[in-house]
């Protein structure tokens, strides 16, 4: 009997199951990684989503303290005056946006005055760190504090455990639950204007920012309510009621009531 057809057959048969075999593995490592990639850029997207609910990064940014100062000696060496307001400002504004968080109390407790040395310490670390260290506000999170302590609330500062959009809801909240719920600090800082720092803009700064300045909350209120409700042309208005008001040794060059019109209830 002759076989040879019937071996013929059979390796046949082999062959085309093996190529079936080997398009449906060259399938499957194709879908595989198409996959691998749609989960990285699907990861990426969701950390860039992450990073502008932390860290305050808009298009409508409430950005309104300039950080300048504290990393840039020349800045503080060419205008001592306004360095000084600037770390007023922000010593207030640690102190409003954290003082209810557990890291900052148990701290405070064994250094009371350690906002002062925090800022003293990135002042020698932006100053020892090397060249073009700092180019985006972002980038002070690269700083090394030395000490452990101090850095370790810096680090808390910047990486805070809620987004801005959160905070209005944790206002009223429970002293157990805003111990651990607060913003960034890089939702209210910048890093711009290297030969003459930008004023304050009293109709973009949020609250916190405005209590740093003004001090007493139904001012601020009542600032939040007038900037809703003048538009464009009625600076003059806006200023007079409400410039003297401000903190005492705070210069009026520093705020601009300038007014635009268009949605604030985002700066509020």
């Amino acid at each position: 009997m002759n076989i040879l057809p019937l071996v013929l057959a059979l390796v046949l048969m082999l062959s085309l199951l093996t190529v079936e075999k080997l398009e449906h593995f060259k399938n499957q490592a194709i879908v595989q990684r198409e996959y691998q990639v749609f989960l990285k850029m699907n990861e990426r997207a969701v950390f860039n989503q992450r990073q502008k609910s932390l860290f305050g990064i808009t298009e409508k940014s409430l950005r309104q303290l300039s950080f300048r100062f504290l990393v840039d000696k020349q800045a503080r060496e060419k205008n001592p005056s306004a360095a000084a307001q600037y770390r007023m400002l922000m010593i207030e504004l640690m102190k409003i946006v954290y003082g209810e968080a557990t890291f900052f109390k148990d701290l405070e407790k064994k250094r009371p005055h350690f906002i002062e040395e925090m800022l003293d310490a990135i002042e020698h670390a932006a100053e020892e760190a090397p060249k073009e260290t700092i180019k985006r506000i972002q980038d002070i999170a690269r700083l090394n504090l030395e000490d452990s302590e101090l850095q370790q609330a810096f680090y808390h500062m910047l990486k805070g455990t809620i987004s801005k959009g959160e905070r209005e809801e944790n206002m009223h909240a429970k002293p157990s639950i805003r111990e651990k719920s607060y913003v960034s600090l890089f939702t209210f800082i910048h890093y711009n204007g290297k030969d003459k720092t930008p004023p304050i803009v009293i109709q973009r700064a949020p609250r916190e920012i405005l209590k740093a300045i003004f001090m007493n909350d139904e001012v601020v209120e009542a600032i939040i309510a007038k900037r809703n409700e003048l538009s464009k042309g009625e600076e003059m208005q806006f200023e007079k009621e409400f410039m003297d008001k401000r903190r005492p040794g705070l210069d009026n060059k520093l705020l601009d009531f300038r007014l635009s019109d268009g949605n604030k209830s985002d700066y509020n």
